[in-house]
């Protein structure tokens, strides 16, 4: 940028315009070494990061509430139907919670409860009461409306739990078809079975655990931040004990396959 004055103006009019360039020059070069400061500190990022830990997360989450398409997207429909109509459901009853001010009210028995169930009832939206209605005689319209979206279970989360086994399974079958094709057909559908299962049970306790641990601690936020920390809870616990099954998985399938070599040297 450059800032030029014609030469036969007054005098303070000139040392007015010469302050001006003089400004301008210097947050040019202030500009020119924040510029220089971002440039270093982008370069710095470790795109690793993104793809072990954000970016498995992202995808978990468009592959939960995103509308299926590509392969198996008819068969999975239901299960994205549902969840959505579970998470309008909570949706609806935590906002209309939020916007009445509702406050937690501990239910009875939990201090006789396990810790978990201690801190987890936090998360429980049903223990959240607006002042002034009378949950007994029916309580709100609006909870009532949410009660009929759902059809029980919050399954947010949870939903790509038996799809983590199928494809768990078949890519357990493709793996072993390629890289041992000496193996029975028999022990890779044995194998697959096992990793799917085990893939399938991991994803869905920890999509459980993980949305309710989530839930609680979102509790800070009212209502409103129990239907997010939910969200995010099932998704991460889920991704991990989907993880976490494929590990026991393969711990299974390692032995077995050890197991049935050794046997068949033997013989």
């Amino acid at each position: 940028m450059t800032i030029s004055h014609p030469a036969n103006i007054p005098g303070g009019l000139g040392a007015f315009f010469a302050s001006l360039r003089s400004r301008c020059e210097t947050n040019q070069t202030k500009f020119t070494y924040a510029e220089t400061l971002f440039g270093d500190d982008l370069a710095g990022i470790d795109p690793a990061l993104w793809e072990s830990t954000l970016l498995p997360v992202f995808n978990r989450f468009v592959g939960t509430y995103g509308f299926p398409t590509g392969l198996n997207a008819t068969a999975r429909l239901p299960g994205w139907a549902d969840t959505m109509r579970n998470t309008v459901g909570d949706a609806t009853e935590a906002v209309y919670l939020q916007a009445k001010g509702a406050k937690y009210q501990a239910p009875a028995g939990i201090k006789d409860a396990s810790l978990w169930k201690q801190v987890t009832e936090h998360g429980n939206l049903k223990n959240w009461k607006v002042p002034g209605v009378d949950a007994v005689k029916g309580g709100s319209r609006t909870i009532k409306a949410a009660d009929a979206l759902r059809t029980g279970g919050k399954i947010a989360g949870r939903a790509c739990a038996v799809l983590d086994g199928v494809v768990s399974a078949y890519d357990s079958y493709q793996s072993d078809s390629y890289h041992h094709p000496e193996m029975g057909q028999g022990e890779k559908v044995a194998r697959a079975g096992v990793m799917g299962a085990a893939s399938a049970t991991g994803a869905y306790l920890g999509a459980t655990y993980g949305a309710q641990l989530g839930a609680a601690i979102g509790a800070v936020g009212g209502p409103v931040g129990i239907l997010a920390g939910g969200v995010i809870g099932g998704i991460i616990g889920g991704l991990g004990g989907s993880k976490l099954g494929q590990t026991v998985g393969n711990i299974v399938n390692n032995g077995m396959h050890s197991l049935i070599n050794s046997g068949g040297s033997q013989s």
